[in-house]
């Protein structure tokens, strides 16, 4: 069974997302994951500016012509940061999810928050809740990123999605993140575990060191068993989105455009060696 294989356009850097629409078809990929920022978050990522939850049906309907210029299909969309327990982010969240309805994806990837105390824990879930309550009414499902609060490793993954019960958020799997942020884990271990609520996958490679940035093409870290991860998915019918994020060295600065597209290359070839294509 074919996976259903997109990239994100920050494999790119700073080349920016539409520079990275205007490559991928180049080196084979038809689908792509876009993230959607707000101005704050995009000052953060050095990479020309993209889009955002404030734009306007003009500009979306200019990056939908883009896109099909190029033969790629959105097929999620990454609304990454802030913490959802603030109410300021909860109300930027929804208008990412307009954004991400506008493309026609049915999933997006973003942040399940961070709480310290029990009472911050039930107005987190409360507020999870209604986000999960719009994207449904948008036919989108929201699903959670690995990263430091309540989805910081499997097992808080596992108990955050469980105590929700929400039919429209799920999990979204990247493994190099588990790594990045946890000790002593086993990425493939940890998807086993969880895999019935993932509903995306990122495919992010790392050399498994904690708080190290860095992630390579695919294949060239050695911590992720990339056969594994498509056995596990492969084995409960899942077939994609997989996401190919590839975001390199810290600090490594705007790199030629054809240094990006071969690690794309490479991520692909590594994909066909672990049966993503078979």
């Amino acid at each position: 069974m074919t996976a259903l294989i997109a990239c994100h356009t920050d494999s790119y850097g700073r080349l920016g997302p539409r520079r990275a629409i205007e490559l991928l078809p180049e080196v084979g990929i038809q689908y792509v994951e876009l993230p959607i920022r707000t101005p704050e978050e995009w000052q953060k990522v050095p990479a020309e500016p993209g889009l955002g939850p404030g734009a306007t049906l003009r500009e979306l309907d200019g990056l939908q012509r883009h896109i099909e210029r190029h033969g790629l299909r959105v097929v999620s969309c990454d609304l990454t940061g802030g913490n959802p327990l603030e109410p300021d982010v909860v109300a930027a969240i929804k208008r990412k999810l307009d954004v991400a309805s506008h493309f026609g994806v049915s999933v997006v990837v973003g942040s399940a928050g961070r709480a310290e105390t029990p009472a911050e824990r039930s107005k987190l879930d409360r507020n999870l809740m209604e986000i999960g309550d719009y994207a449904a009414r948008r036919g989108l499902t929201y699903c959670f990123d690995v990263r430091p609060g309540v989805c910081q490793h499997h097992r808080l993954m596992l108990e955050t999605i469980q105590r929700l019960e929400h039919s429209h958020l799920r999990l979204n799997f990247d493994p190099a993140n588990l790594h990045y942020y946890n000790e002593n884990v086993e990425s493939e271990v940890a998807l086993a575990r969880v895999c019935h609520y993932v509903e995306h996958i990122h495919l992010k490679d790392t050399p498994g060191v904690f708080q190290e940035w860095s992630f390579p093409a695919l294949g060239a870290g050695g911590a992720v068993d990339f056969f594994r991860i498509r056995d596990v998915m492969a084995s409960i019918g899942f077939d994609g989105p997989y996401s190919i994020v590839v975001l390199g060295e810290e600090d490594e600065g705007l790199l030629p455009a054809a240094t990006y597209q071969q690690r794309i290359a490479k991520s692909l070839e590594h994909l066909r060696e672990c049966g993503y294509f078979d």
